[in-house]
């Protein structure tokens, strides 16, 4: 039997650091607890966007955990190991039987007698649908409370790291570093769990789009301001941290779906603070009315749009992406698909440059003149 054909007590969406805090929590319970989350990993906040703010949470779940990560040597004085803390929470979860689903995008909800039901998810094995008594939306866009009629506000900063090493770091190098090319941007210059590493944090306000463009800028100003010859940037950030203010109050939300948006109680850096609120939010859920679903299979009347190309590329990485410009110029109409915010795979999301190594000819090697 999988996922889909059991009814649960409690789906959660939203893989981050409340959603797990909650799921761990209700599931101890004894519930029957699974855990979704729209992308491919655990814990984004710190695997992806590099936060590693561990202070905001004296809960008991939280300490302990710290207590694992001292034990790797990936937690000290406040800040995490992005790099140890998904890996670390993936074996934590198959040891206390806690399920997963990845790559399961909500699209479509059911409901029956006010209460939500069943939700449809997107799959890489196309839609399927999901049954659960109660609901936990964890996800930092509000996921199922946006398919429930509501509309969720956009982070007030979105905030991204650029990680940098060097053999040896002046003292009192950090601190603010101005940066008159990126307006209304705050930077700063901090220490991280490593010595000879540091990271270059760039706030964002949220109305502005935040992608790859901000690094040169930030690079620049820093370098102009600070002794840092010799450092080298080793890797930065997939996508940004969002950061609410709070005070978000949806309307006309099921009974039994019960919000850890960091939309409601503001905060974002603070990663600890994220798991005081999904232990919050577990306690709403089991005060939640359950609701009484059936199984079933996803409704076909589903809103859907439809786009025609001569050529479709899924997964415009450094090779989808070569091959969807070289169909384009061939004069196809071509369609590119891919589920990170940006094309280019690692060599945008992670910054690595050694793609020129090779055989000289065709479009990298434009590429790599145009770098």
């Amino acid at each position: 039997m999988t996922v889909f054909d059991r009814i649960h007590d409690t789906i959660v969406f939203g893989a981050g650091h409340a959603g797990i805090a909650a799921a761990r929590a209700l599931r101890r319970d004894g519930a029957d607890v699974l855990l979704v989350e729209a992308g491919p990993a655990l814990l984004r906040e710190a695997g992806w966007a590099f936060g590693d703010d561990s202070t905001g949470c004296a809960g008991r779940d939280w300490l302990e955990w710290l207590s694992r990560l001292e034990a790797r040597c990936a937690a000290v004085a406040g800040c995490l190991d992005p790099g140890v803390v998904e890996a670390e929470m993936a074996e934590l979860l198959i040891a206390e039987g806690l399920p997963v689903l990845l790559y399961a995008v909500p699209v479509a909800v059911e409901r029956s007698d006010g209460l939500l039901v069943a939700v449809t998810v997107a799959t890489k094995g196309g839609l399927r649908r999901l049954a659960a008594r109660r609901w936990l939306d964890a996800s930092d866009a509000a996921q199922l409370a946006v398919l429930c009629g509501t509309h969720a506000p956009a982070p007030q900063w979105r905030r991204v790291s650029l990680i940098l090493r060097r053999s040896d770091w002046d003292q009192g190098i950090e601190g603010p570093v101005d940066c008159p090319a990126l307006d209304g941007a705050r930077l700063s210059l901090e220490p991280t769990r490593w010595a000879n590493e540091r990271r270059l944090a760039i706030e964002l306000p949220g109305s502005r789009p935040v992608d790859h463009a901000v690094w040169l800028p930030a690079l620049t100003a820093l370098r102009g301001t600070r002794p840092c010859d010799g450092a080298v940037v080793t890797h930065g950030s997939v996508e940004p941290l969002g950061r609410w203010t709070g005070g978000w109050l949806p309307q006309g939300l099921p009974a039994n779906l019960v919000l850890a948006t960091p939309a409601l109680a503001g905060g974002g850096w603070s990663l600890g603070g994220r798991y005081a609120g999904g232990l919050a939010a577990a306690e709403g859920v089991r005060a939640a009315p359950a609701s009484s679903p059936r199984p079933g299979t996803p409704s076909e009347a589903l809103p859907a749009e439809t786009q025609s190309a001569d050529v479709a590329v899924v997964g415009i990485g450094t090779g989808g992406s070569l091959a969807a410009i070289a169909a384009a110029r061939a004069g196809a109409r071509t369609l590119a698909i891919e589920p990170l915010p940006f094309a280019g795979g690692i060599g945008s999301g992670g910054g690595i440059h050694y793609y020129y190594w090779g055989v000289r000819g065709g479009l990298q090697e434009e590429v790599d003149v145009r770098v």
